[in-house]
Formats: structure tokens, C-alpha cells, sequence
């Protein structure tokens, strides 16, 4: 074999390393903050070039000042900076079309009416239909906007749904499947900061 062979070969089995951690095939079914996000399949997804502020969405109000990659608000409100978040904060990558962020968007909106610290990201997705089904579902929790889906590496998600817990700009903890209760949500923060929000 020689050794252009040798370094492809070398290179192929480091990459398929790579890929097999960031999809998280290891997940047990235990949230313990390992994997990222559950994969999604998209094969409606809107078009998501309309990067603009739906005045009846929730407004951002309260964050830190954004730095040069601050993502708009969806609703009214100022452009958030992931990385100036202080948190803990549970960010929530989710879309209209991703049919497991349509179940998770009521609990969200649970912990968030219980004072929980929430943000959510509207990935690859249309301003209008995001809007449209955060009236659907009753749910008042900010969201910014990546169409583009540049969170994607900032966060290390795969597709949406993808929850973790961000502290000073550091995801801290990732769920391995997507939320299903404000219990399960209070237990992540409890191993965060060694106890759940009172």
C-alpha cells in the first residue's frame, strides 16, 4: 500500500469517527448531556430567505447586547449574540416543518411561563410560517432567526429539534432526545448548577 493510500484511508476512518460523535449514535435513551440533536428529515422545508421581524411574535427583551454575530429577533426586539449569553438558558433550535418541535413547543412554553430562562432559534425556516405556528400553539417564549443555519456549528446541532443549556457562551449540557417535560428539562439545570430553578 502506498502511502497517499495510507493517509486517505487514515483521513476516511477519522472522519467517519467524527461524524458517528457529533450524530450522537451512542445515545442510551438517558438524558446525561452527551449527544446532540435528533436528525430530522426535512422535505418541506419553507423558504427561509426572509429574514425579517413579525411584530405579533414575542419580543426579545432582557438580553445582553449582541456582539458582530447576533441573530435578529423574530419578534420586536434587538439581535441576540449566542456567546453573550450569561445563562444558564435552555436555547431551543426548532421549525415550523420539524414535526417533533411541534410537540416540544408546548413544554417549552411550560417552563417558560414557570420563569424558566428559554430562547428559542428558528432554524432554516420561513419568518411567517415560525410566527404563525408560535400563535398556533399558544407559545410567548422569545426566538431569534438563523435561516441559515450558522448555529448549526456554534452549537454543534445536527437538525431540529436540538435543546442545551448555554452558560457564558458555552453549551453546557445537551439533551439526547427531544423534551417531553418541564421535568425533564428541571433535571438537566439541577445538573448544571446543582439545582433546578425554584
Amino acid at each position: 500500500m502506498n502511502r497517499i493510500s495510507q493517509v486517505t484511508r487514515i483521513v476516511s476512518i477519522m472522519f467517519l469517527g467524527l461524524v458517528v460523535l457529533v450524530t450522537g449514535c451512542a445515545a442510551d435513551g438517558n438524558d446525561v448531556g452527551s449527544a446532540a440533536g435528533t436528525p430530522v428529515a426535512t422535505p418541506n422545508v419553507p423558504e427561509a430567505a426572509d429574514v425579517k421581524q413579525i411584530e405579533s411574535a414575542p419580543a426579545c427583551e432582557g438580553f445582553p447586547p449582541s456582539g458582530e454575530r447576533g441573530l435578529p429577533c423574530l419578534g420586536p426586539g434587538p439581535d441576540i449574540d449566542l456567546a453573550q449569553l450569561p445563562g444558564p438558558i435552555l436555547v431551543s433550535v426548532w421549525a415550523s416543518w420539524c414535526e417533533p418541535c411541534r410537540d416540544e413547543l408546548p413544554v417549552l412554553q411550560q417552563w417558560f411561563e414557570s420563569d424558566g430562562p428559554l430562547l428559542g432559534v428558528n432554524a432554516a425556516d420561513s419568518a411567517a410560517a415560525a410566527a404563525e405556528l408560535l400563535v398556533e400553539l399558544g407559545a410567548d417564549f422569545p426566538s431569534v432567526q438563523d435561516v441559515d443555519s450558522r448555529t448549526r456549528v456554534d452549537l454543534g446541532w445536527v437538525g431540529p429539534p436540538f435543546n442545551g443549556i448555554i452558560e457564558n457562551g458555552v453549551v453546557v449540557y445537551r439533551f439526547q432526545r427531544p423534551i417531553s417535560s418541564v421535568e425533564q428539562i428541571d433535571k438537566a439545570f439541577q445538573q448544571v448548577i446543582g439545582k433546578g430553578k425554584q
